[in-house]
């Protein structure tokens, strides 16, 4: 299966698979840096993960390729399934019009990535009074949907410490 997204920088495109549980990721027309540590490039690795599947591996294709496994893979699976959250909600009609529309309050989170704004977007959800059961029961998906990103951004801050801990020790 391969997916093309588009890249942030150039109108060219990034083109991924995932082959043998190993997401392949040809980076050689991007106009980014190729890093598993870049933001642009962790976004971009979620979205394929989310539109593919999780792998046990992740492999740039660059002219020199990088192959990324265990901890490293685990994390961006973890973000990646934090993003997917976005798309499980579903929005109603009516939600289109509303603040605190599910999709676009995680998005919002998204945006300064790697800081994620939850506070902002609890905010929102806290200013406004559920009109109906289904305003409510909605209200409360985009709730545990925040309190898993969040979850999810810690384990992403806990490696990137450890990471930066054994690099300056070697």
């Amino acid at each position: 299966m391969n997916i093309r997204l588009p890249n942030f920088r150039k109108k060219e495109e990034v083109n991924a698979k995932l082959e043998n549980e190993r997401l392949l990721v040809d980076c050689r027309h991007c106009g980014n840096v190729p890093s598993i540590y870049g933001t642009v490039c962790i976004r971009c690795i979620v979205s394929h993960i989310v539109r593919t599947g999780e792998p046990e591996r992740i492999l740039l294709r660059t002219s020199r390729d990088t192959e990324f496994v265990g901890d490293t893979v685990e994390i961006m699976n973890r973000l990646a399934r934090a993003d997917a959250l976005t798309y499980s909600l579903s929005s109603g009609k009516k939600c289109s019009s509303c603040p605190c529309e599910p999709s676009g309050i995680i998005r919002k989170s998204w945006e300064r990535f790697p800081e994620t704004d939850t506070d902002a977007s609890r905010a929102v959800l806290k200013d406004r009074e559920p009109e109906d059961r289904e305003c409510e029961t909605c209200m409360m998906a985009t709730y545990r949907c925040l309190e898993q990103l969040d979850y999810a951004m810690k384990d992403a801050e806990r490696f990137a410490a450890r990471s930066s801990f054994t690099l300056t020790d070697v």
